[in-house]
């Protein structure tokens, strides 16, 4: 026998043992150990699919009274010098202030939101001359007004105008707990999202399993209120005569929670 016939018989006969010593301990094994093996292989997703459950989504409306009005007033005036403008501004605008404030408005909900002050020009003609330009500074503070006491509001409104405020508007209604209402909306939500999987699973011949995975929507709401703050200026002019008409509605809040559930 050649040197070559002796290396491929031991090569063989090598091979031989290490085969049979693999297949001695896969006969030895537990068939429970055969069985979890298969299991694992088969739950890591041999074909790519995904385990049999169901998936709801649940939606709840919360209805809530607002108790927080929100608003922007403001105080804007034109002057041929920066200066003047300015003045006036910042002089009308501390007299609102305080005005809100001895009105029950705490300081920490008045807030200044813009500030202003720019060059205009203003073109006219007159008989016999050329048109001319004229240049005036326009000075504005706009304040973020919280009002807690929505009773208040009409009577603080015609006081700000009666302290010299000539821009209302941006009137909001809201409440001071917002997460309160979408933690109510998302208990309420996430129950019909079980019931209606408990019903569907039940009308399918199966049982409701384990929770596998949940997300919730976003919150949305809206409000159903309606305000009147516009008015004229001849109302300006006399803010005793001026009527403000609120009708803060509810506030309506929409929260969807979707959850999958294995199906037995």
């Amino acid at each position: 026998m050649t040197d070559f016939q002796k290396s491929l018989t031991r090569f063989m006969y090598v091979t031989l043992v290490v085969v049979a010593v693999v297949m001695l301990l896969w006969a030895f094994a537990s068939p429970g150990h055969r069985r979890q093996a298969f299991v694992a292989c088969d739950s890591a997703g041999r074909y790519g699919q995904a385990p049999a459950g169901i998936t709801t989504t649940g939606t709840c409306v919360v209805r809530s009274r607002p108790d927080v009005a929100e608003l922007t007033i403001g105080v804007a005036q034109s002057a041929t010098t920066a200066t003047a403008a300015n003045k006036y501004v910042k002089s009308t605008i501390g007299k609102v202030s305080r005005m809100l404030t001895d009105g029950g408005v705490a300081p920490k909900d008045i807030q200044t939101q813009s500030y202003h002050l720019r060059l205009e020009w203003h073109s006219y003609r007159t008989q016999g001359y050329k048109d001319r330009r004229v240049k005036n500074w326009n000075a504005g503070e706009e304040l973020r007004v919280r009002i807690r006491d929505l009773d208040k509001v009409a009577e603080l409104v015609d006081g700000a105008i009666g302290a010299g405020a000539n821009t209302i508007g941006s009137l909001n209604y809201t409440v001071d707990d917002v997460n309160k209402l979408r933690e109510q909306g998302r208990a309420k939500a996430s129950g019909v999202a079980r019931r209606k999987a408990r019903q569907l699973a039940s009308s399918l011949g199966g049982k409701l399993g384990r929770l596998i995975s949940c997300s919730e929507g976003y919150p949305s709401y809206y409000q159903n209120a309606q305000a009147n703050v516009a008015y004229s200026q001849m109302e300006l002019d006399k803010p005793e005569q001026t009527e403000l008409t609120i009708q803060p509605g509810e506030l309506v809040m929409n929260v969807t929670v979707t959850a999958s559930y294995a199906l037995e």
